[in-house]
């Protein structure tokens, strides 16, 4: 069971925390069907600010709200998040690497690597919302500032302006939005090619994309970086029947792309039919990944 700490303590949100973790635990036998909703619902009965943290590892801390369902379904530690992720960084070894985590959210994959990767030279950590990036700052603070952090929109082209949305309920899916719309920010932007040039360690970039919608601008802005020695992990949502972003990538690169199944069984993606294949969920986003052929990353693709 997950170490958890509720900050302030008391003895209602204790409560609130026991019955997500009761639901995870009854649902994980529908393979957590229902738990994101379970975890909304009870969630209402603690306070806003109620957070809560779970250990990441030993030496790592990772802070959220307890209303929050996205995240507060963690309290319940057989629930793992996005286990794609887990076992690429596990097929990584002992390979040095920068990571870059564009469209962060709160950090938990910077923390991970921070905890779990220390051939990581350097850990670029980029969110966008304004309210989101509070959050990034308590985890940043409370793991000793063992990454940077910046708030700035991942786009085309750096140093322009987009409207990001600002919601505390939605925010692993807020994203740029139009000119006009309520609850909004004004945001700069950045490129992953700017953003990769900030780093000084030499070692070959790993890039976790997931900007809700702005794949295409982002990948537009990443020319030179994935055209080189590196790694790209990025979302394309079971939503997209199309799947936008494969196509994108398919036809203007020479990246091959990958799918990891639960199995850890990798997968190749030629065509859209065989990304199709394994997104079967609407309301899921699925990670894919990408290298040139050639790269230092082509070995992790191997069964």
């Amino acid at each position: 069971m997950s170490a958890v700490r509720l900050k302030p303590k008391s003895v209602k949100n204790y409560a609130v925390l026991q019955s997500i973790r009761l639901s995870g635990a009854i649902l994980s036998a529908r393979k957590f069907r229902g738990f994101y909703t379970a975890a909304k619902i009870l969630g209402k009965f603690s306070g806003d600010e109620q957070h809560c943290e779970i250990n990441i590892g030993k030496g790592s801390r990772y802070a959220f709200r307890l209303a929050d369902p996205y995240w507060a379904r963690l309290v319940y530690g057989g629930f793992e998040y996005e286990s794609e992720l887990r076992s690429l960084f596990a097929r990584l070894g002992d390979m040095s690497f920068s990571f870059f985590d564009c469209g962060a959210n709160l950090g938990y994959w910077s923390i991970y690597c921070a905890e779990f990767k220390p051939n990581c030279k350097a850990i670029f950590t980029v969110e966008a919302s304004p309210l989101t990036f509070k959050s990034l700052e308590r985890n940043r603070d409370i793991n000793l500032g063992k990454f940077e952090i910046m708030l700035k929109a991942i786009y085309s082209t750096s140093g322009e302006y987009v409207h990001i949305e600002c919601s505390q309920s939605n925010h692993a899916g807020a994203g740029i939005v139009d000119v006009g719309a309520t609850n909004t920010a004004s945001i700069e932007t950045i490129t992953i090619d700017d953003l990769v040039d900030q780093d000084n360690s030499g070692a070959p970039p790993v890039i976790k994309l997931d900007v809700e919608g702005a794949e295409i601008p982002a990948l537009r802005g990443a020319l030179k970086t994935i055209g080189g020695n590196c790694l790209l992990a990025f979302e394309d949502h079971g939503n997209d029947h199309t799947c936008k972003v494969i196509a994108h990538l398919l036809g203007n690169t020479d990246l091959n792309i990958y799918f990891l199944d639960k199995s850890d069984t990798m997968h190749p993606i030629k065509s859209i039919g065989d990304a199709q294949k394994f997104k079967v969920d609407d309301r899921v986003g699925y990670n894919f990944f990408a290298t040139q052929p050639g790269s230092d990353f082509m070995s992790i693709f191997q069964n």
